[in-house]
């Protein structure tokens, strides 16, 4: 593989850092990690960890949520120190790591939560870190020039470097967070989940972006639930079961089969992941949108919504759908238009939360950050929030029995983790999204909304979740089922509605081809017409990073 001169010239002149060179390793080994193990009182959660990356390669670490990914990524960062083993980078053992050694060292990490500072500007936010406590290594309108070039090349859209970053889309953030790990150069660089909060057209730009990378000579660890994705890019793959090494797989080995064998310690059947979707009788009207028009000048929708079925919504990052399913739960007002659950004898409107919650709405939010945890409350008290009148004896809360109304509801989603009244913020991502999945089916609810649900969570837990769905479903709610990932609209759902400018731009049958959801996605009539655009685009992001980088 040849490597950058220049990229690699510009790396030789990193500070040293102490320590002695590791034994036994290729010439091309960047990354050597020795025996990792970290324990949490009585959890383990690495045992013994061993693993060697190389540059101008993607390896790919996948597992089970708490299987100890989000662990092994932040010893790597230097975010916390293993109790036993040994990181070295480019054969240089790091003593103590910490983020500014390991920085020093050329890791960058880009986290699965979008780490940005909401009250800072986006220019603020990409450079957050990047001086010394004395010294700027870049003027201010440099910074500026530099932030906006790179956005806007990484997302295809500009971004104000100006522009405070709670105004943005979480999209928007993610891409903040990306750039701020690329303008330090990095020799390994960590994705956690990154394009979970990306949609389809976004994640392909940031995969792009990884290839640019790895054909530069950079390692990059790629953490992803996204099957397709891990196929697609991955050169090699680790697997973590219960905080160890459960095995390594070559390209030819990711399916999906193996993948889950090595994940659970059983054995699967032969057949992939099937549709679990169930023949839908046609059942009563539950929820009807009358002339919904979601922005000003945009085509009015008109849909109805049965009990019994799962209706997909799909749509590029902005194109309307999060707008329509914040509407059905009375989040955001539509410009125009009403939404309506129909009951047996009336049409009641929903225009606020309240109204959508005493009808029987629950909505699962897509950013679970933002709008899902209490990050200071307990697992037990995140999963209580709507539920407190299930488990109320003579106006007495029973803990006992929030406890076992708790259990039954995230053990179909196999939910890891320690005690009840650990905080929430103790669990790994795709576990805390668990929590927040039973917390809503716990209400039983008429209809279901749910916005995105699966990001950061395993492929075990996804077929868990679309069983729960189906099950809802088969029981007479009605479901709406936003996802970037097309495949679990094509598995589960009943109907499809792909949203662009704003407006429903085609409605599919559940049974659709995955292409014919993405081509239409794009507004083209083939996935081909799709393929050449993102070529075109990933090559002109290629050609012009070199320029800002």
């Amino acid at each position: 593989m040849t490597v950058s001169p220049t990229r690699m010239a510009s790396k030789s002149g990193r500070g040293s850092l102490s320590g002695g060179a590791s034994r036994g390793e290729s010439p091309d080994t960047v990354l050597r990690l020795e025996g990792l193990d970290k324990s949490y009182g009585e959890t383990h959660a690495l045992v013994e960890v061993d693993l060697e990356a190389v540059a101008g390669e993607v390896h790919a670490i996948v597992g089970e949520n708490g299987s100890g990914k989000s662990t092994l990524v932040k010893l790597i960062g230097g975010i916390i120190r293993a109790d036993r083993g040994t990181i070295a980078v480019g054969g240089v053992t790091i003593d103590r790591p910490t983020p500014g050694r390991m920085a020093a060292a050329g890791v960058a990490v880009i986290f699965q939560e979008v780490l940005t500072v909401g009250s800072a500007s986006v220019v603020e936010n990409v450079f957050l870190g990047y001086d010394g406590l004395f010294r700027r290594r870049m003027r201010p309108e440099a910074k500026l020039q530099r932030c906006a070039e790179l956005l806007e090349r990484l997302s295809g859209r500009p971004i104000d470097p100006r522009a405070s970053v709670e105004t943005l889309p979480l999209s928007a953030r993610q891409w903040i967070t990306v750039a701020r790990a690329l303008v330090r150069r990095p020799r390994i660089l960590l994705l956690d989940e990154s394009t979970a909060a990306l949609d389809l057209g976004d994640a392909a730009r940031l995969l792009a972006e990884v290839e640019l990378l790895k054909r530069e000579g950079t390692c990059v660890l790629l953490v992803t639930h996204r099957l397709a994705e891990l196929q697609r890019i991955a050169d090699r793959a680790l697997v973590l079961r219960d905080g160890a090494v459960a095995g390594a797989l070559t390209k030819e080995e990711m399916v999906e089969q193996r993948l889950v064998e090595l994940m659970t310690g059983k054995s699967q059947s032969s057949r992939q992941t099937e549709a679990v979707r169930r023949s839908q009788d046609g059942g009563t009207v539950a929820l009807r949108f009358n002339g919904l028009a979601l922005t000003p000048g945009s085509t009015p929708v008109s849909k109805e919504l049965r009990h019994g079925e799962i209706v997909g919504l799909a749509g590029l990052d902005g194109e309307g759908q999060v707008a329509f399913l914040q509407a059905a739960g009375g989040i955001a007002k539509p410009h125009a238009g009403v939404v309506e659950v129909v009951e047996s004898d009336r049409a009641r409107m929903v225009s606020r939360q309240r109204d959508a919650a005493e009808l029987g709405i629950a909505y699962i939010p897509g950013d679970r950050k933002a709008e899902g945890i209490l990050p200071h409350g307990s697992i037990l008290e995140n999963f209580s929030l709507p539920n407190y009148s299930d488990a109320t004896r003579l106006g007495l809360i029973s803990r006992r029995a929030m406890r076992s109304l708790m259990a039954r509801y995230t053990a179909p989603l196999k939910l890891r983790a320690g005690a009840s009244s650990d905080e929430i913020t103790s669990l790994s991502g795709g576990n805390q999204q668990k929590v927040i999945i039973a917390r809503w089916l716990a209400q039983e609810p008429r209809i279901l909304l749910l916005n995105d649900p699966t990001r950061g969570v395993d492929i075990v837990t996804k077929r868990d979740l679309y069983a729960s769905l189906t099950e809802l479903a088969d029981g007479g709610a009605a479901v709406l089922f936003l996802s970037t990932e097309v495949e679990e609209l094509t598995n589960i759902c009943h109907r499809i509605l792909v949203f662009r400018r704003q407006t429903v731009y085609a409605e599919l049958a559940g049974d659709a081809k995955a292409h014919d959801v993405v081509a239409s996605m794009f507004g083209v009539e083939r996935v081909a017409d799709i393929d050449l655009a993102v070529a075109e685009a990933a090559t002109a992001v290629s050609d012009e990073l070199k320029d800002v980088l």
